[in-house]
């Protein structure tokens, strides 16, 4: 914003020394027109000499001044946002920079209704008189009225009284404003104030311009023959007429004696147009004053240095993000030495060696492999991003300790692990000749284009900015209306944040009159949509012996026949031989649930309130059969509070008071429900039972005697869900106060308002647990029955309670908003216009770092302007001028303007036919630019600042005598990039909006968004280039575009009978259009290109069947996912190459995300019962299983503890696989193993599944009884309802709920039956 201040200020000087040089040379002279021109000119050069950049060898003191004022205004305006990240902030304050923008937007707005209502005054004058046709298109307009004469357009307006007694000199006159366009003039003149209404030359410049007009047509005058002492008389007699109309041509404009002296006087000498000349050393010296010194030459040098400066900067004052080893840490874990300490005599792992570690096939290989990895990675389409990961190069070759250093997504860090832990073998690093393990680091890509990092809507309760979760949390009867914005025109008011939308909730407020009490409670059963069908324990055991044999016909089977046949006796001892079903044995079929609901409204004349109040009590499906003595199972308190004041001050004065809490108390298992279903799906049923009665050994001992097997590390989940439990509290706060003011005594339609809210949030959690006391059998005696337990961790159990705390969460949000409105209506025309400031700031109390410690701040200026005829016609425009900390100076704030204009034809006269049919038909369009900041992570706080890691293990280095010192090194994070600037989306809405017969409404979008400056890191930069880090830039682009339909239905057919219908269907789809991507085309790889597909289209084989047998793996292309057999999953070869490789992946199904969603429903009612459905459902959409975590016996990847898994056995596997004895090549499932096939888990169209589906998402049936009967029980409303959630589903897919995609084994979705009663009195 300084750099706009200074442009204006430079042309308000420039204009203001150019008025001082046409007024003391020129004004007097009599070139008219050459005059007109002059000051013109004048404006002209006043907006384009301060665009001219020159240099000068020598600095002069105008310069410094004016450049010392340049620094002033630019560093002010850096106030706001930190100049080194590093220093402590203060509590925010408004800066003047700041103040002085209100000040001057004000303004503007204020001239800008000032002429709004100067045209609408002339619109009225125009359209009340009488017209008549006059020569060259003019329209004279009669005035029975006494009125003072003016022209504008080609519209001439008078008083009949003037018209009859000097007609021809007035139209004379006001005929040559119109010849001459001198409206155009004060047009340009208007602008030019608009900007600069401060500066007295505008407006100087002005009232010159009007005077030459004035004396140009009075010229005229006297040039059609008219007398000129007449003349003269005549303007001193309408000198006391009265100028209303500051756009339009008065005659009795302009000072009378100047215009009479005018009129007198001789013609200026021509010689006279010389004087004009001196506008050039004018000219010269503004330009000059303007100049910045020149750049030395030895640029590069200069450069350097600032960029040492800024590097010395950020190594001292940001970047010590890294937390310091200390001493003994360093001589534990980093290198200190290829010799092994005296005292301590364990592994020393390097990070620093003769010979580092390498991929087998060296760099190149590693990045293909990652490349291929990410490429088939389930989370290609779903987020992207850079994880850094670290692990160990063992000296045996094999990958240990794999962990996330660094990450900008979340979301990322488990699948990179999981890829760097699937590595194959490397070459170990050595020291001194010998192998010795190292520590390494890669960085892994998902994808390029890095989108934002909220992809949220901007959601705003009573005018204040809520999360999503915190939506979730309003009570519905607490909320008064809803309403979704997506056009560019509805969201600039909001600006940045609003690019993804805007969702606009207000809850009740108070009304007057006596107090009414609600109530209504709650109890409802909850049980899983759909479980997941599990084989029984002996088809487990038998197709676990194949898939060993299958694959190796020499191994060891895991279960004998003898052990088959002893679980499958019908006295067998149950400890011995178990058969665990994990489900039933951890989760009950339902739970059941409570809510309960208080809120009362009421007040008087001065104030209204609104009180509500929330309980709920959530418990979960977990089974607690008093094996401690404490419940793990999940119990989660919630308490809402809504309290809202209105209180009316004055007649023009209103003040708002809100206050909202939230309070979470839980208790439950350590392991969430959802990581304890997916331990229950990865645990043997026939290993081990989840616990054993004491045998005589063990009688009396005080702990569970949990099975497990040898090494104590298998999945037990029912131990893991009894050995501890979670408390965690959360708090949420939200305070608002909002005071408005209705100014009609200064204008009609004129309110100001402000806003302040302020968020409080805190969370912690702390977990109580033991570590569980393992036993498996020593010894049966199978005569006796009886056995002999034997302890797998004697050492490590506790028969005591451990103590652990969680993360904590301290969050503060303070937003402020100030808002002008101007909404009035003058006859047929209604005029709007809105003016808003927005500030927003957020702290987090446990960042993690100090970029994420300081505050983030968001700031803007929106305004809109709306006018509207006769209730037909209607335009509207709106921008936003936004800031943000992100950029850097030169790309802090972007103007994001948008424009929009509906007709409402049903409104028209010719309509009337039809309205009883169509009683409703508006057309509308909108289309506009939103910006949006929120790329990149959270670690991207100031693209324009490096990020540099001081203490950068990887970069660490060995020195001294006998090697024996250690340091860390200085590695870069970031690069600074001072061009990184806002996402920009072009919006375009076209609909209309049709009502028939009264009863039914139909709304039609067709939208359109162009997104461009896409944050992407630039994945094809060669290695040569030595960069250590990646490098981003705004070139990516993106497109979206579909229809919104939505319809409603409501008809009453008698006084007991009614029917409502509603129904929404939203097609919406997307494409890359620009993606930093290598030219496949020209490779002979076009389908590998991204560019014209979906954001989230996923990319993968072909399947074409099974392998049917060796010959056929011999007669078909190599597949390089390592080995396979007859029975294994056989992939097309796209390019023809005779291998498969990822030249193969091609785009398959439909993109992930539904193209389109749909919901309909009905609601009728028959006297007081009441009845209502709705549907929801999706189409066009694809989802891959996850076989590697459901594929049975092996044991996958995890993050949620190094466990030994071992997955169960899936009913539709078991019913469906290839077998030696089944040669199905169209099975369910592959060649049965214990191991993961890497060459049946890539991404293909074997996996692949239609993600469509149809659910009945609720049903409710209510009786309210009659009035007659509960008022003589002092009620005004008793109601019992019934309804249910989740009830029925439709899809194509069978093994678990669709709508949980690839991933079937977390917690299911919930059915929900509820019972209710609601008392009102």
């Amino acid at each position: 914003m300084g750099v706009f201040f200074i442009y204006i200020l430079k042309s308000s000087v420039c204009l203001v020394l150019f008025y001082l040089f046409f007024r003391l040379l020129l004004s007097k002279e009599t070139f008219h027109r050459f005059n007109r021109m002059a000051l013109l000119g004048v404006l002209f050069f006043s907006l384009l000499i301060p665009c001219i950049e020159v240099t000068t060898r020598h600095q002069v003191e105008v310069q410094q001044a004016v450049l010392s004022i340049e620094q002033l205004l630019l560093m002010a305006e850096l106030e706001a946002t930190p100049a080194n990240v590093g220093a402590v902030q203060e509590t925010p304050a408004i800066s003047w920079v700041q103040i002085v923008l209100l000040v001057y937007l004000a303004g503007i707005l204020f001239l800008v209704c000032r002429n709004i209502y100067s045209l609408i005054c002339l619109f009225r004058l125009i359209h009340s008189g009488k017209h008549e046709k006059l020569e060259k298109g003019v329209t004279l307009v009669v005035h029975n009225q006494e009125i003072a004469p003016f022209s504008w357009m080609k519209y001439i307006v008078i008083s009949r009284k003037d018209l009859e007694e000097n007609g021809r000199e007035i139209l004379i006159h006001e005929m040559a404003h119109i010849h001459h366009r001198h409206l155009v003039d004060l047009l340009v003149a208007d602008i030019c104030i608009f900007f600069q209404w401060f500066n007295p030359g505008a407006w100087l410049l002005k009232q010159e311009l009007q005077n030459v007009h004035e004396y140009e047509a009075d010229e005229t005058v006297i040039n059609e023959g008219v007398n000129a002492k007449e003349y003269q008389l005549l303007l001193i007699k309408k000198a006391v007429g009265t100028r209303l109309y500051s756009m339009a041509n008065s005659f009795n404009h302009s000072k009378l004696k100047k215009r009479i002296t005018m009129m007198l006087k001789e013609k200026s000498n021509p010689w006279a147009r010389l004087k004009y000349l001196y506008v050039l050393p004018l000219a010269a010296i503004a330009v000059t004053a303007f100049a910045r010194p020149e750049i030395s030459e030895k640029m590069e040098e200069i450069s350097a240095v600032k960029v040492n400066d800024l590097a010395e900067i950020v190594q001292e004052k940001v970047l010590q993000d890294t937390v310091k080893v200390s001493k003994d840490e360093k001589k534990d874990d980093l290198v200190v030495s290829g010799v092994k300490s005296k005292e301590e005599e364990e592994i020393v792992i390097f990070e620093v060696v003769e010979q580092m570690p390498e991929y087998p096939g060296g760099m190149s290989a590693l990045q293909k492999y990652l490349s291929e990895k990410t490429a088939g990675s389930p989370m290609k389409g779903k987020a992207g991003g850079r994880v850094m990961v670290g692990f160990t190069v063992a000296e045996t070759g094999k990958i240990k300790d794999v962990r996330v250093l660094q990450s900008d997504e979340a979301s990322l860090n488990q699948e990179a692990e999981r890829i760097v832990s699937e590595m194959p073998d490397w070459i170990p690093g050595k020291q001194r000749g010998r192998p010795v393990p190292v520590k390494y680091t890669v960085p892994i890509r998902f994808g390029n284009i890095r989108f934002a990092e909220n992809k949220q809507p901007l959601i705003f309760a009573d005018g204040k900015e809520i999360s999503m979760d915190a939506m979730e949390k309003l009570d519905p009867s607490t909320i008064e209306s809803f309403s979704v914005l997506k056009d560019a025109t509805s969201t600039a008011l909001y600006g940045a944040r609003g690019a993804n939308g805007v969702i606009l909730v207000t809850t009740k407020e108070g009304k007057e009159g006596k107090a009414q009490v609600s109530v209504r409670v709650e109890n409802s059963f909850s049980a899983p949509t759909k479980m997941i069908d599990i084989a029984d324990p002996i088809s487990y055991m038998r197709l676990n012996n194949e898939a060993v044999l299958t694959r190796d016909p020499q191994g060891v089977i895991p279960y004998p026949e003898s052990k088959i046949a002893n679980t499958m006796a019908p006295n067998r001892n149950p400890y011995v031989y178990p058969t665990v079903d994990w489900m039933k044995e951890m989760f009950k079929d339902y739970t059941v649930n409570q809510r309960v609901n208080f809120n009362v409204r009421g007040g008087g004349s001065v104030a209204t309130y609104y009180l509500a109040g929330t309980f709920s009590n959530d418990t979960g499906l977990l089974k607690n059969d008093g094996l401690n003595n404490f419940n793990s199972n999940i119990s989660l308190k919630k308490y809402n509070i809504l309290s809202t004041f209105n209180i009316h001050l004055t007649k023009t004065t209103e003040v708002k008071v809100r206050f909202q809490a939230d309070f979470d108390d839980y208790r439950g298992p350590v392991d969430g429900g959802n990581i304890l279903f997916d331990h229950a799906i990865h645990a043997s049923p026939v290993d081990f039972p989840k616990y054993y009665l004491p045998d005589l050994q063990n009688q009396g001992v005080g702990h569970p005697l949990f099975g497990n097997m040898e090494g104590a590390n298998h999945i037990n989940p029912y131990a893991i869900m009894t050995s501890g439990y979670k408390d965690y509290s959360r708090t949420n706060i939200s305070a608002q106060a909002e005071i408005e003011q209705n100014l009609d005594f200064i204008t009609e339609g004129l309110t100001v308002q402000g806003h302040f809210s302020t968020v409080r949030r805190s969370y912690f959690d702390v977990s109580r647990s033991y570590t569980p006391y393992y036993y498996k059998i020593g010894f049966y005696d199978k005569e006796s029955d009886n056995y002999v337990l034997q302890a797998l961790n004697p050492d490590s159990g506790t028969e005591y309670l451990g103590y652990s705390e969680g993360p904590k969460d301290v969050y503060t949000q303070i937003y402020m908003q100030a808002k002008a409105n101007y909404v009035r209506k003058f006859g047929l025309h209604d005029v709007g216009a809105l003016l808003v400031y927005q500030r927003k700031e957020e702290l987090l109390g446990n960042a993690g770092s100090v970029i994420k410690s300081l505050p983030k701040r968001n700031q803007g200026i929106s305004g809109r302007m709306s006018y509207g005829y006769d209730s037909r016609y209607f335009v509207e425009f709106n921008f936003g001028y936004n800031g943000s900390e992100r950029f850097a100076q030169n790309e802090r704030y972007g103007f994001f303007p948008s424009i929009g204009g509906a007709w409402m034809l049903s409104n028209e006269a010719f309509w009337r036919p039809i309205e009883k049919v169509a009683n409703k038909l508006k057309l509308k369009v909108t289309y506009g630019l939103v910006g949006n900041d929120a790329i990149g992570s959270d670690s991207d706080r100031f693209f324009y600042l490096s990020n540099m890691n001081m203490n950068s293990s990887g970069r660490g280095q060995v020195f001294g005598t006998n090697w024996g010192n250690y340091k860390d090194g200085i590695s870069t994070v970031r690069y600074p990039n001072e061009f990184i600037t806002w996402e920009v989306a072009k919006k375009l809405n076209i609909g209309f909006e049709l009502g028939l017969f009264n009863s039914l409404d139909v709304q039609f979008d067709y939208f359109r968004e162009d997104r461009s400056k896409i944050l992407m890191d630039r994945s094809f930069i060669p290695t040569t280039m030595g960069l250590e880090a990646s490098v981003r830039a705004n070139v990516g682009e993106a497109a979206s575009h579909g229809v919104d339909l939505s319809v409603n239905y409501n008809h009453w057919f008698n006084n007991k009978i009614w029917l409502q219908g509603y129904g929404n269907f939203t097609y919406a789809t997307s494409e890359f259009k620009v993606a930093d991507e290598p030219d496949y085309a020209a490779a002979g790889l076009p389908w590998r290109s991204r560019v014209g597909y979906s954001l989230s289209q996923q990319w993968g084989y072909i399947a074409e069947r099974l392998f049917v047998d060796e010959a056929d793996i011999a007669n078909s292309p190599v597949q390089s996912f390592g080995t396979y057999l007859p029975g294994d999953i056989k992939y097309k070869d796209i390019n023809k190459d005779g291998k498969i490789s990822d030249a193969d992946l091609v785009p398959i199904g439909y993109p992930t995300t539904p193209e389109i969603t749909y919901g309909f429903g009905l609601s009728m009612g028959f006297k007081n019962w009441d009845i209502s459905c709705f549907f929801q459902g999706s189409a066009r959409s694809s989802f891959f299983i996850d076989s590697e975590q459901i594929a049975p016996f092996n044991n996958p990847p995890s993050t949620t503890g190094s466990y030994t898994r071992k997955t169960a056995l899936f009913q539709a596997i078991a019913d469906s696989y290839w077998s030696e004895e089944h040669r199905d090549i169209y099975a369910f499932w592959p060649r049965l193993s214990t191991e993961s096939i890497k060459n049946n888990t890539q991404v293909s169209t074997w996996w692949m599944r239609d993600g469509s589906f149809m659910r009945l998402k609720s049903l409710e049936l209510g009786y309210s009884f009659p009035q007659q009967m509960i008022k003589k029980i002092h009620l005004t409303k008793l109601r019992l309802y019934a309804n249910g959630t989740n009830l029925l589903t439709f899809s194509k897919f069978k093994l678990w709920d669709p709508e949980m995609g690839g991933l079937g084994v977390g917690y299911p979705n919930q059915r929900v039956i509820n019972l209710g009663i609601q008392v009102d009195f």
